[in-house]
This record gives structure tokens, sequence and C-alpha cells, in this order.
């Protein structure tokens, strides 16, 4: 055991002192669609960025692009530089900075580091295991130039029936998390103008059946004015006449803000932590899902079950009083809780207390929620063998197989 512990102090001691920065000249690319791009910058001007991706040039047009990062190293320099060796919650927002830009080989330095100094900090092992789950998945994937035939293309599993692809548990469709979109949306649509598509019949719907509401346009010249107008004013004026009956063929093509904070959350928080103390079944009815960090479909189907999860009437996601959810309390250190932490063996807070910055910046994540909570109006039920498992005997729970 001594000479394992001297071996992995070697390799930590190489990797901090003789680590060369490697993405000098790297860029990291969001579209609007939620995609992320990363590698050298080869051009940038008013109308495009082109980036080299598995050594080819790959451009992106500027509508398309949400935000853009050209010198990650030179940031993380410039960051690190302004902060002490033992600032455990600033280092930590650094890591985190350089994990949500897939620097990973950066956020690795910080964080192996922080475990040194901090052995027993449950942030940092968290963290760690995220981008130690990404680096993985990055080596086992092959690499596909962007835009080729074979891109998005999976191999067809030739396994057993009972296969990891054939045991694949449900998620949310791709209608019911447009739906989640949709009520998540910003309330002056007009001033955050997102990227809304209505479709042409949903209008004629709109003019047949609300025609006689005074906000509805008259005549042809005010309706073609109308049809023309960008999605996000069409959806404005459908929210107003509250014609429930036409959202559902609204698409709302990117995350709301506050969806996509989540998606962030559920990498760092929900799937490492919460998902392993409390999601397996170990509390009755709470099942989450942590295979794919970066999979809509999983984040938005761990919201909608947090969301609407709720244990002798505290809420897991509580809008109105935020601090009280037990998404949060549940992480606090029990003498802090309203309402502590289950039983749990092996649990340890995540949260350092209720001032830690992770947890303020969570606590405004609910605040920024639509109120009150929403009736989206999807119907989602478990697999029936794992519904079955979620009952409980003696307060002890069934085995549960990993999501």
């Amino acid at each position: 055991m001594q000479a394992r512990g001297s071996l992995w102090i070697l390799a930590t001691w190489f990797v901090l002192t003789s680590f060369s920065v490697t993405a000098a000249d790297l860029a990291v690319l969001t579209t609007h669609d939620g995609r992320t791009l990363r590698g050298p910058l080869i051009r940038e001007d008013a109308r495009s960025v082109v980036l080299e991706i598995s050594g080819f040039p790959y451009e992106i047009k500027r509508e398309e692009i949400e935000s853009l990062i050209t010198n990650i190293a030179l940031e993380y320099r410039l960051r690190r530089n302004n902060l002490d060796n033992e600032d455990l919650n600033g280092r930590l927002a650094l890591a985190n900075f350089l994990f949500q830009n897939q620097t990973l080989d950066l956020a690795l330095r910080e964080l192996i580091d922080l475990r040194l100094r901090f052995p027993y900090e449950n942030k940092v092992e968290v963290l760690l295991v995220a981008v130690e789950q990404k680096l993985e998945q990055e080596q086992a994937a092959p690499v596909i130039r962007p835009g080729s035939a074979s891109a998005g293309i999976r191999k067809r599993s030739t396994g057993s029936p009972d296969s990891d692809q054939n045991r694949r548990p449900a998620f949310l469709s791709a209608q019911q998390i447009n739906l989640i979109r949709l009520w998540e949306l910003p309330g002056d649509l007009m001033e955050a103008k997102p990227s809304i598509g209505v479709p042409r019949s949903t209008v004629d719907k709109l003019f047949d059946r609300y025609g006689s509401e005074e906000l509805v346009p008259k005549g042809r010249k005010e309706q073609q004015r109308f049809r023309a107008a960008p999605g996000y004013e069409q959806l404005d004026l459908i929210f107003q006449l509250q014609a429930r009956d036409l959202y559902g063929e609204v698409q709302v093509r990117t995350d709301p803000a506050p969806l996509r904070e989540f998606r962030m959350i559920n990498r760092l928080y929900v799937g490492p932590f919460f998902r392993r103390h409390f999601g397996t079944g170990k509390v009755g009815g709470l099942l989450l899902y942590y295979r794919k960090l970066d999979a809509v479909e999983e984040a938005y189907t761990n919201f909608f079950l947090l969301d609407r999860f709720e244990l002798e009437g505290a809420l897991m996601i509580d809008r109105a009083r935020p601090i009280r959810s037990l998404l949060l309390q549940w992480g606090l250190p029990r003498e802090s809780a309203v309402h502590p932490a289950p039983d749990i063996e092996g649990w340890r807070p995540f949260f350092s207390g209720l001032e830690d910055p992770t947890l303020i910046q969570y606590k405004n994540w609910i605040e920024s929620l639509y109120q009150p909570k929403p009736d989206y109006g999807i119907v989602f039920e478990w697999p029936r063998p794992e519904a079955d498992q979620l009952r409980t005997q003696n307060g002890s729970s069934s085995p549960i197989p990993e999501l």
C-alpha cells in the first residue's frame, strides 16, 4: 500500500512540475443549439469563425455562435496568478471554468493539486470525478471529422437482448423537453428574443380559433406582417392569449437560461453527488440518471423528476423558498439544515455552510425558474421494472440498477 501511495505522489509531482500548457491557441465555441466545439483558432472575421477540429478546418457562421473564448490558456494563467494556492473556492471556480470550456487537462492540473491540499473536501472530489469521466469519454470516442458522412452515426449494437442498449432507461421525449423549455422562457420575450419557431399551420390555427380576440391582428395586411414577424413575437401573442392548445406546436430551439444552468448543475452536483447518495433508490421514489453528463434528454429528465418530487411536504425544488429545497438542504451540514440529509452511509456535506458560494449560486438558480411552479402537461412514468423496485419495506429499499 505504501509503495502504491508513493507512486501516486510521484505521478502527481510529475503532472504538476512537468506540465506544459498546450492550449495556448485553443478556442472554445458554443453554438445556439447547445454544441461545444474546441480546437485551434484558424480564422475569425465578421462572417464566420474557423476552428481546426480533428485536423480539419471547420467553419461556423456568426449567427450560429452563442459564445467564443479564443485563448483559454491565457485566461487561465491570468486568473491563476491572482489566486493564492490555498484559495479553495477561487481555484474550484477556476477549475469549473476550465471544465465548462472543455479544457480538461488544465482542470485536471488544478484539481489534483487541490486534492493534495484539501484531501477531505467533497467538492474537489466531485469535480475531479466529473473531469476524469469526461476525459475517459473523449479517449473512448472515435475521431470523426465534423460534417462528414460518419458524424453522428452510431455503430449498431450486435449484443444480446440484455445488452446496455436494450436496457436503456426511458427519458423525456423531444416534445416533452420542448414543453419544459417553453414554460421556462423569460417573462419578457420581446427583450430576450429567444430563438423560436412557430409553424405556419400554428399561426393559421391562431387566426382561426382566436380571431375574435382584440389582440389578434385583423385584415390581410396586418396578418401578413404578423406571419413575417420573429418567432418570439408570435409566441408572445400566444402567451398573452393563453392559447395552451398551441403550446405543443411551438419549437424552442435553445435552452432558456435556467435550463442551461441546470445542465451544468446536473454535471457537477446532481449526477456525481446527489444521485450517488440519494437518487439510486436509497430514498424511496427518487431515481435519477447519471450516464451521459452532456446529454440533453438526461439533464431534462433529472430536472423534471427533481421538480415533481416531494417528501413529507418538503419540495425537492421549492421555487417559493429556494433555500428550503431538499436539493440544497441535503447537501448542507446537518446542523445547518432545516431538512437534514437522510442517514445514508458514506454521505458527507457538499456545501460548507449557508454562506458557501456554490450554495448561493444554486439558490439563485432556483429563484430564476418560472413562478409559480407550472404544470408542464407532461405524463412520465418510470419503466415498470424500476418502478417496482422503488417500493421500500420497513425503511429499506430494494437494489436499484445503475442508470
